[in-house]
């Protein structure tokens, strides 16, 4: 079934404000919002959108079935089997959605599916954990999106059409709503942000408690992944000092960054994210130089830290037959954590 889409007239708006627009105001937002709503429409969609969707719900489904997503499955595993209490997820600069003449799989729909199916796995480990306790009602973690590039049609996407395998509930925020929230009970999915967005992740509360999430998935940091981010915003600030004091000078904020990022050297484990190499007709940078910190609990020594970093890069080289059956035997070896994880 073919719809029209929304009617839009200026003197239905002057009627509903009780006064006249400028009409040279309203040719200019008109032509500025006019692709917004050119497209055919299908049951209530615009068709773009809804094809989008429905790959959306098509990757979802292909990340639970498919050898070609093991590895991801496998490191989504155990990434969720060690966290506790998330509230939100909080979601930066995922950027505009952009239909491709060839099809409306790409870039876009992975990274988003791939955001969407670790918020459910949250959400499931969550709900059993509650219906164990038999506590107070499970309540799903909120979903938040933060992106001054988003576009009408993007919000839409997030916000409006339903999927099958996508049941949670999206929030578009303006900035800075959603950067404020982020603490240590946030899962944080920030691809490919610019390194100036790590002073907003790596925050201290008023009296001086970090608030870096519990568990982010964004740009490596090690220089073992090709991490440049931590020399990126040294050098970036240290100019930015030096420009508005007209000398050679080092800033407090420049000192604050490099605590924080040392800081998060010691309390969390860079993974690098899971080869997508078999995916076909993905581009291969879709999650390239994108890393998973997670914050590890109750470690008696900066030794096991190093230990754990080592052993995960091993296994991000990609070497092995089954890397995330011995991941797996890494994690318990190394005693890190509280119970091991079985990984067929």
């Amino acid at each position: 079934m073919t719809d029209k889409g929304p009617q839009i007239s200026k003197e239905d708006l002057d009627n509903h404000i009780g006064r006249t627009v400028n009409q040279d105001v309203w040719e200019d937002v008109h032509k500025i919002h006019e692709n917004e709503f050119w497209d055919v429409y299908i049951a209530g969609h615009q068709e773009q959108l809804l094809k989008a969707s429905q790959a959306i719900d098509n990757i979802l489904e292909d990340m639970e079935k498919l050898d070609a997503w093991e590895d991801f499955r496998s490191e989504v595993k155990i990434l969720v089997s060690k966290t506790t209490g998330i509230k939100r997820a909080v979601c930066l600069a995922l950027g505009i959605f952009i239909h491709k003449i060839k099809g409306v799989e790409g870039i876009w729909t992975h990274q988003y599916a791939a955001f969407a199916y670790i918020c459910r796995a949250i959400d499931d480990k969550q709900k059993r954990e509650s219906d164990k306790l038999d506590s107070a009602p499970f309540k799903p973690i909120k979903r938040c999106f933060q992106d001054p590039k988003f576009d009408t049609r993007t919000e839409y996407l997030l916000t409006k059409i339903e999927r099958k395998h996508d049941t949670g509930v999206n929030f578009v925020m303006e900035p800075p709503d959603a950067t404020d929230i982020i603490d240590e009970d946030t899962f944080l999915y920030a691809i490919h942000i610019e390194p100036s967005m790590w002073r907003y992740i790596l925050r201290n509360d008023e009296d001086g408690r970090s608030l870096c999430p519990q568990v982010m998935i964004t740009n490596c940091i090690s220089e073992k992944f090709g991490g440049l981010d931590r020399d990126r915003t040294a050098a970036e600030q240290y100019h930015k000092d030096c420009a508005l004091s007209n000398r050679a000078t080092f800033s407090k904020r420049l000192d604050e960054m490099e605590a924080a990022f040392k800081r998060l050297s010691e309390t969390h484990a860079e993974t690098a994210f899971p080869l997508v190499s078999r995916i076909a007709n993905l581009d291969q940078h879709v999650f390239n130089r994108t890393s998973i910190f997670q914050k590890v609990r109750d470690i008696s020594s900066q030794e096991q830290i190093v230990k754990l970093n080592e052993s995960r890069y091993l296994l991000s080289q990609n070497t092995l037959t089954n890397p995330s059956l011995l991941r797996a035997l890494l994690l318990k070896r190394h005693d890190i954590f509280e119970d091991s994880v079985n990984v067929q």
